[in-house]
C-alpha cells in the first residue's frame, strides 16, 4: 500500500468534445476544491492552462507561515518528482543533439559500476526498467534520517557498491529515483556542465522559465520562495532538506512557469515534434509488454480522457501536473503540505472544467447508485479480516474492523458491491476479495493478489537463534536484532527501530524497514535477505 499512483475508474464518455465553461462560471468550484484548507494553514498554488496560457491562477493558504505570506500564482514550490519530465527533456535534447543515445549502456558513461551495468540502457534509466536500486531507499537503510545531509558522491558510492539489480534490465517496471539522479549525471558528463546550468541555457531561458531551476546549492536564495510544512497532530512543522541531489528532483518552480513549459509541448521552441514524441513514448518490456510510464510522464487515462501527467512528493512539498492533449488543457496543482494530496485536487479541478463532457456519464452512475446502495454487514465485514500475503511483493496487507468500518492498515475502505471497495483517499485504488484472495488493483499497474494466512507462531528458542548482529556488504550497515521482552526486536546503527513480526515460515515483517527472509546453513541461520519497496533482495550476514 506504500505506493498509490495517482488517477480515477475509467468510464466511458458518450461525447467528445463541447465549448468549455467561461472562467467565471467554474472558478468558484475550483475555489471549493481548496475549501477545507485553513487560509492560516499552508496551501498550494493552483493554474488551469488552456492552448498554452494560463486561463485561471489562484494561490491557497500560506507560503510561509512564521511571516504570514500567503501562495499567489508566482509563488516558487519545490515539485519533486514532477521534475523528473525537464531532466528525461535534457537528455532527450542531447540526443537531439547527436550527443548520446538512448540505446547507450551505463557502462559507456560509469564504467566504475559492476558488469550488469553493461545491459542498463539510458532508456532503461528513463523508463524506471533499470533495475536500478532507489538511492533513497538505500539511504534510509543505512539509517540517514530525514535531516541527515549526505552528497552526490555518496549516492555514486552507495550504488556502485551494490552487486545485484532488483530485476533483470528491461523485464519489470519499478519506479526507482536511482535512474534519473544517474541520468542528471549523464547529462553532466555529456554537456560538460551541471544539468542546472544545461537546462537553464537549453530549457528556461528560451521559454522564459524566469522562475525555474534545478536546485543544487542549498546557499542560494530563492525570491518568492514556499516553505514546506508537514502536519503533526493539530498543528503544522516545517519540513524542508538539506539536500542537493537533482534529476529525480530539485526543480523549483511556478504554475505561471509551468504553463510556458506545457505549451511547449505544442509550440516546440525547445525541441522539435520528435521531441515531443519521444518524451511521451511509453516504455516496452522484454516480454513485450507496454507499461504506462514514458519519458518523466505517466501516459494514461482519467474518466476516458487521454492524459499526460506526473506527481511529485518530497519532505513538505507535493506537486501535479496533468495535461490532457486532446484538449488543450491542463492542470498544475503546487503544495507546500505534504497532505496537501494535489493529485486529487487537480482530478477534481479536472471534473470541474470537462462538467459539461462528463455530465451524462455522472449522471447515469448516480442513478445506478441510487438504485442500489451496497451496504455490507457486519457479518460479511468480518469473514474479510485478517492477514494476506503476497509472495511477489514480500508484503503483507492486514484487513481489520474499526467502528464498523473496514481498513487495510490505517486506510478507510468504501464498499461499492459485493467484495469490492476502494480507498476513501484515493477511491481509484480497488481491493476485492473472493474466497482467501484479496485483489489490489492500481491504475497502471497489473492486479496484485495476496493470499489469506495465519501468522506464524514461534517459541523463543527459535526466536532467540534469530538474534544476532548482521552486517550488508553493499549498504556497509550493521542490523542487529534481539529480543526485547517477548518482541524481537531490530536495531540499526544501534538506534532502536521496532520489532519484527512473524509472518510465514522463516519470513519476519518490519512495518519501519521491509520484509526479512532468514536463510538458514546446516539448519542454523546464517543471514537474511531483505525486501524493502524500491529495494529488493539485499543481503545481510549473520555474524
Amino acid at each position: 500500500m506504500k505506493y498509490l499512483l495517482n488517477g480515477l475508474l475509467v468510464l466511458l464518455i458518450l461525447s467528445s468534445c463541447s465549448e468549455q465553461p467561461a472562467i467565471q462560471e467554474y472558478s468558484a468550484e475550483v475555489d471549493e476544491v481548496f475549501a477545507d484548507w485553513d487560509a492560516a494553514s499552508p496551501g498550494a498554488s493552483m493554474a488551469i492552462i488552456r492552448d498554452g496560457q494560463v486561463e485561471y491562477a489562484k494561490g491557497y493558504g500560506m507560503a510561509n507561515m512564521e511571516y504570514a505570506i500567503p501562495n499567489v500564482s508566482n509563488t516558487v514550490f519545490r515539485i519533486g518528482s514532477t521534475s523528473k519530465q525537464f531532466t528525461a527533456a535534457c537528455i532527450v535534447l542531447l540526443a537531439e543533439q547527436g550527443k548520446l543515445k538512448l540505446a547507450d549502456n551505463l557502462s559507456n558513461y560509469f564504467p566504475e559500476f559492476p558488469d550488469y551495468a553493461n545491459d542498463i540502457t539510458v532508456r532503461h534509466l528513463l523508463n524506471h526498467t533499470s533495475g536500478v536500486r532507489d538511492y533513497l531507499t538505500l539511504a534510509y537503510l543505512t539509517g540517514y534520517g530525514d535531516d541527515d545531509f549526505y552528497t552526490d558522491e555518496d549516492v555514486m558510492k552507495h550504488l556502485v557498491n551494490q552487486q545485484e539489480l532488483n530485476f533483470s534490465p528491461g523485464s519489470e517496471f519499478l519506479y526507482s529515483n536511482s535512474g534519473y539522479w544517474l541520468l542528471g549525471q549523464v547529462v553532466k558528463q555529456v554537456s560538460g556542465v551541471s544539468m542546472t546550468v544545461y537546462a537553464d541555457e537549453h530549457i528556461f531561458k528560451p521559454l522564459a522559465m524566469s522562475n525555474t531551476h534545478f536546485h543544487d546549492n542549498n546557499s542560494m536564495i530563492v525570491v518568492n520562495r514556499a516553505s514546506g510544512y508537514r502536519p503533526v497532530k493539530d498543528h503544522y512543522e516545517i519540513s524542508m532538506t538539506q539536500l542537493e541531489m537533482i534529476g529525480d528532483g530539485g526543480i523549483f518552480t511556478t504554475v505561471e512557469d509551468i504553463a510556458k513549459w506545457v505549451d511547449n509541448f505544442t509550440t516546440h521552441k525547445v525541441g522539435s515534434q520528435e521531441f515531443t514524441n519521444t518524451m511521451q513514448t511509453r516504455g516496452i518490456l522484454t516480454s513485450g509488454d507496454t507499461i504506462n510510464y514514458a519519458l518523466g510522464l505517466n501516459v494514461t487515462t482519467y474518466k476516458g480522457m487521454d492524459v499526460i501527467r506526473h506527481g511529485g512528493a518530497f519532505v513538505g512539498f507535493r506537486a501535479e501536473l496533468v495535461r490532457f492533449p486532446a484538449e488543450g488543457v491542463a492542470v498544475t496543482v503546487l503544495a507546500n503540505r505534504s497532505d496537501g494530496q494535489p493529485s486529487q485536487r487537480a482530478n477534481q479541478i479536472a471534473d470541474v472544467i470537462f462538467a459539461d463532457i462528463l455530465e451524462t456519464d455522472e449522471k447515469e452512475v448516480a442513478s445506478e447508485k441510487e438504485t442500489e446502495t451496497y451496504i455490507p454487514s457486519s457479518e460479511v465485514l468480518n469473514a474479510y479480516v485478517g492477514s494476506y500475503w503476497s509472495d511477489e511483493n514480500m508484503e503483507y496487507n492486514n484487513i481489520l474492523i474499526k467502528n464498523d468500518t473496514l481498513y487495510t492498515g490505517n486506510y478507510k475502505l468504501i464498499p461499492v458491491a459485493e467484495g469490492e471497495f476502494v480507498l476513501e483517499v484515493a477511491p481509484e485504488i480497488k481491493l476485492s476479495f473472493n474466497g482467501d484472495d484479496l485483489t489490489l488493483v492500481v491504475p497502471g499497474g497489473a492486479p496484485q493478489v495476496y493470499v489469506a494466512y495465519v501468522q506464524t507462531e514461534y517459541d523463543q528458542a527459535y526466536l532467540t537463534m534469530l538474534s544476532g548482529n548482521y552486517y550488508s556488504e553493499e549498504l556497509q550497515v550493521y542490523y542487529k536484532i534481539e529480543m526485547k521482552g517477548e518482541e524481537l526486536m531490530l536495531f540499526v546503527n544501534d538506534k532502536e527501530i521496532s520489532p519484527l513480526k512473524s509472518a510465514k515460515g522463516d519470513v519476519f515483517v518490519n512495518d519501519d524497514i521491509g520484509t526479512f527472509e532468514f536463510t538458514r546453513t546446516r539448519d542454523m541461520i546464517s543471514g537474511f535477505t531483505l525486501a524493502a519497496g524500491r529495494v529488493k533482495n539485499l543481503k545481510f550476514s549473520k555474524k
